[in-house]
């Protein structure tokens, strides 16, 4: 039994007897479209589509659970970009090592209370000693909530105060907890951009895909033409 090949043409497909190179022919009917079923791999096996679209649920499943982490991580932690912390007093620091004054908003907080930071007055106590604590303001440098660097000025746990700064933090202390909230938010953002990437994707692949295996001059939502299958097409007219 010979099949037909679909063959495109001007005006739609008409069946050809035999094979078309190496695809392997299909039948065509008046009620099915001629088409034809290559011999080599498709260029987009159902099982890779299949693949990407269950890896990019996977990525956003993962985003979602590493943003519920983050959640709880952010309220168990005590530094100032934490939402709800209160200053932990005192700190362990090294002398001669630099730290970071920080308050929440950092210094465009203070000066919307209308602190300026070279004018604070910040003091230290430690192991029987109190005294005034230099600062070095970091107005005009990009930072979230640090204002002020000061250098430490004894080995030891310090409790500092800052005149005006009810809400006061050495984030980089010695002492420091782990910030794995800030971990959690970075994963959550690699894994949703990643899976949103690739499940649009995959969305944009597959209405191609569609696009492109419509007939030729055949708009969507209308009914193809087929040719009877022994039309011959024009080019074997003689």
């Amino acid at each position: 039994m010979t099949a037909a090949c679909a063959v495109r043409g001007p005006g739609g497909f008409w069946a050809r007897a035999g094979t078309c190179g190496t695809m392997t022919a299909v039948p065509t009917s008046p009620t099915s479209p001629g088409s034809y079923v290559g011999t080599g791999p498709s260029r987009h096996p159902a099982r890779l589509r299949a693949a990407r679209a269950a890896l990019a649920v996977v990525l956003l499943g993962a985003g979602v659970i590493f943003g519920v982490f983050y959640r709880i991580a952010d309220g168990r932690e005590n530094h100032s970009y934490n939402r709800g912390a209160t200053p932990h007093f005192p700190v362990h620091v090294t002398l001669g090592k630099q730290y970071e004054l920080s308050t929440p908003g950092g210094g465009s907080a203070l000066v919307r209370q209308g602190l300026l930071v070279s004018t604070i007055r910040c003091t230290w106590s430690g192991n029987g000693t109190q005294s005034d604590l230099g600062i070095t303001s970091l107005a005009g440098q990009r930072t979230v909530h640090a204002f002020a660097t000061f250098v430490g000025p004894t080995t030891g746990a310090v409790t500092i105060r800052c005149e005006g700064v009810p809400s006061l933090f050495v984030d980089d202390a010695d002492d420091a907890r782990a910030d794995p909230a800030g971990l959690f938010v970075l994963l959550a953002t690699i894994a949703l951009t990643a899976g949103a990437a690739l499940g649009l994707s995959e969305l944009y692949r597959r209405a191609s895909t569609r696009s492109v295996g419509r007939p030729f001059g055949v708009a969507s939502g209308s009914a193809p033409r087929h040719a009877s299958p022994l039309e011959t097409p024009p080019e074997d007219r003689q």
